[in-house]
């Protein structure tokens, strides 16, 4: 791992970790370090004191406990922490680092980041891009990653991401504003992160959220914080390689997100009215619109369970659609009694009180959805 192997210019040397998770190891004998920064009054307002109360620590959220597959969940280090009481400090969940103190990072215990992954359809047509700024790492080396930073006293991991996005990459515009209420697919990582600047006592927690720009989002690329960021560019994620950090590891999330959305498509492309028809024999839906709902995706799946709660076959497919990573799905509605259409869009939150009442209650509809007219 990273934080056993590498570590900014001004760290010790790390002492060999031998069995990372071998906390009781008697030779185990790290060197401490703590920027001066951190130790320096006036204390910074990100930074925490050099001694931390019990009971803040206990209560601090962290997300390297349980996980849904890549997204781990929010709980405490009181629950699913590892307290050191003779060090009387809460050790790192990926185990021994080889330094020990908070190193340069701010605050004992996790220090939380987010991510900005905004990717789009590739200008030639052929996969698709991602947006990557060239960061400096501080020991006078380069690399890509994605926009980013922590999580600030007072802020939440939306307003993060915004923040961090419009300071290191684009120009704050209503673009940027469509993008985050329309063009979110979901958070593909939440949980620790294997960072060069980690120590025993201290560690880099981050949530990354994906955001596709659909082809009306047209964003200006700017980069503001000069200090931190080279440029910001487009680039293929077929040809990115190599990242900072664990930053790789979320593309490859995104990138698989965005695959199944393709085909996830292609196999509504393949949807006839024929198969609706089959599908769906007893909705006759003469009196529903032509237009299109945005829903979240379980709203859509109680709606489409009580068209066709009588046939088994047509809510496996739907829920071959609705489970997928896209989180929101739309449908299509045709006036036609036999049709019955629905794609998987780019879309943000939407709230019923946002959305046309566009399903009629058919007289041979055996049941309707609660708040649907």
């Amino acid at each position: 791992m990273k934080q056993q192997t590498l570590a900014p210019a001004c760290y010790p040397a790390r002492f060999p970790c031998n069995n990372p998770n071998d906390w009781n190891d008697p030779g185990y004998n790290p060197r401490e370090y703590n920027n001066p920064v951190l130790t320096t009054e006036p204390i910074p307002k990100w930074a925490d004191p050099e001694e931390n109360d019990l009971r803040v620590m206990e209560s601090r959220i962290t997300y390297s406990g349980p996980t849904d597959g890549n997204v781990g969940r929010e709980t405490t280090l009181r629950d699913h922490g590892v307290y050191n009481s003779s060090r009387t400090k809460f050790l790192n969940p990926k185990g021994k680092t080889g330094i020990v103190g908070r190193g340069l990072l701010g605050k004992w215990g996790p220090n939380h980041a987010a991510d900005v992954i905004v990717t789009r359809d590739a200008i030639d047509g052929n996969g698709f891009e991602v947006l990557l700024v060239t960061k400096h790492t501080g020991d006078g080396v380069s690399c890509l990653a994605f926009p980013a930073g922590m999580v600030e006293a007072g802020h939440d991991v939306p307003a993060t991401l915004y923040k961090e996005l419009t300071e290191e990459a684009v120009r704050d515009s209503k673009q940027v504003q469509r993008l985050f209420n329309e063009c979110k697919l979901g958070v593909v990582y939440r949980g620790f992160v294997d960072d060069y600047r980690n120590t025993d006592h201290a560690w880099m927690e981050t949530t990354a959220a994906h955001f596709h720009a659909d082809d009306s989002v047209d964003l200006e690329l700017c980069v503001s914080d000069t200090n931190e960021i080279a440029k910001v560019a487009w680039y293929k994620i077929d040809d990115v390689h190599t990242m900072y950090a664990s930053h790789i590891d979320w593309l490859g999330y995104a990138a698989s997100t965005l695959l199944q959305r393709k085909e996830a498509k292609k196999r509504v492309a393949d949807f006839d009215a024929e198969t609706a028809t089959a599908m769906f024999p007893t909705a006759k839906r003469k009196r529903m619109a032509d237009k299109i709902i945005k829903l979240p995706g379980n709203r859509l799946k109680d709606i489409l369970h009580a068209i066709a709660k009588r046939n088994e076959a047509a809510i496996t497919w739907m829920d071959s659609y609705i489970s997928n990573d896209t989180g929101l799905i739309v449908g299509k509605l045709s006036e036609s009694p036999d049709t019955f259409e629905f794609d998987i869009q780019k879309l943000g939150d939407a709230t019923l009180s946002e959305i046309e009442t566009i399903l009629a209650r058919s007289s041979e509809a055996t049941e309707a959805p609660v708040g649907i007219a």
